[in-house]
């Protein structure tokens, strides 16, 4: 049998007056002190202390009692920290480590250290989050942690499904967390599509006269016949049609063969298709800003060729992008908020 190591400081023999070890799972003595275990874990630790101490059959040259605990030394450390007035250092951005001492924490029943690890843990977890979402999200499932976990579904929903990285976190979530989180997706760009075609394609103007409603120039097919000299702006029908879905939304647009049509300018039909079809990859408010910057130049290029579309293009657009973007966010929150994808549903995280 391996002989056990002492932890480092300050779990060390010499470190502090210890009157108890606890034995991590890979065989590491930490030296505590009862008092900041049992205030920690009233319900578990405190009657264990409490209770006559049998005599343990592991041998301990200190003569204190040894308790075996299921966690490993990285957990266990992190985990006796945030019970200790300490603060963690290097074990800050250990994600795994932090995730499996939350899990403890639940199981000792340690309410504030769960809480302060938990407080932690999110900040901490952003430069894995932005790196590998998936990774944290399997995380997140793994030790049940909700606020991890819609902060890293909000996280994949920028990234193309194909472009996700795999994680060795994988294999200990079930199908059913992986189901959920494509549910997810889908489910956003559904509400997404939903709110585009059923509200009215115009935005409230300030005005000496108060609040107006504008209709976006690429729609106002009427403005352009009235105040262009010469030709009119090109006005098309461009058909629209979700690819992610066979159940079409009854949108109140042109309907004809299972297609729905859009009358608007060319250039912005070009435009909204391409945003479209990126939403449908990645529902997410990074979209149409990340989309819209070189299309965005191209569409206005476009309609700086119509004497109309170019004195308010530029202005209604950043309208339009604006206020996509905020309802973007808006949908995706709500559709998270839903709890189907932590309620019940997800192997480990529970609302």
């Amino acid at each position: 049998m391996e002989t056990p190591r002492h932890a480092e400081s300050p779990f060390d023999p010499a470190s502090q007056t210890p009157d108890v070890i606890l034995r991590s799972s890979d065989n590491v003595d930490f030296y505590v002190i009862k008092t900041f275990l049992a205030f920690s874990s009233p319900d578990v630790f405190a009657p264990m202390f409490t209770l006559p101490q049998i005599q343990h059959d592991i041998p301990s040259p200190s003569g204190l009692h040894i308790v075996p605990v299921t966690e490993d030394s990285k957990a266990l450390r992190i985990l006796l920290l945030c019970c200790y007035p300490l603060d963690l250092q290097d074990e800050a951005n250990d994600i795994e480590g932090i995730s499996r001492a939350v899990s403890a924490a639940r199981k000792y029943a340690m309410d504030f250290a769960e809480k302060r690890i938990e407080k932690i843990l999110l900040p901490n977890a952003l430069p894995v989050l932005d790196k590998n979402p998936l990774h944290v999200y399997a995380v997140a499932c793994r030790y049940g942690l909700e606020e991890l976990g819609r902060a890293a579904v909000r996280k994949t929903l920028e990234v193309p499904p194909s472009h996700l990285s795999p994680s060795p976190e994988l294999k200990h979530i079930t199908g059913m967390d992986m189901y959920q989180l494509t549910q997810c997706r889908h489910r956003c760009v559904q509400g997404i599509w939903r709110w585009y075609f059923l509200t009215r394609h115009c935005f409230l103007e300030v005005t000496p006269y108060g609040e107006l409603e504008t209709p976006y120039v690429w729609f106002d097919e009427r403005s352009h016949d009235k105040h262009t000299p010469g030709e009119p702006c090109s006005f098309v029908r461009t058909e629209v049609v979700r690819v992610d879905d066979w159940d079409y939304l009854n949108f109140p647009m042109d309907y004809d063969d299972d297609h729905y049509t859009v009358l608007a300018t060319t250039w912005w039909s070009t435009y909204f298709l391409a945003l479209m079809k990126a939403i449908e990859l990645c529902p997410s408010k990074r979209t149409v800003v990340k989309v819209s910057e070189e299309a965005c130049y191209r569409a206005l290029k476009a309609a700086s060729s119509c004497t109309f579309c170019r004195l308010e293009a530029a202005r209604h657009l950043d309208f339009f992008r604006e206020d996509f973007a905020k309802n973007i966010d808006e949908i995706v929150t709500q559709v998270k908020g839903e709890g189907s994808l932590f309620a019940g549903n997800c192997s480990s995280i529970s609302a």
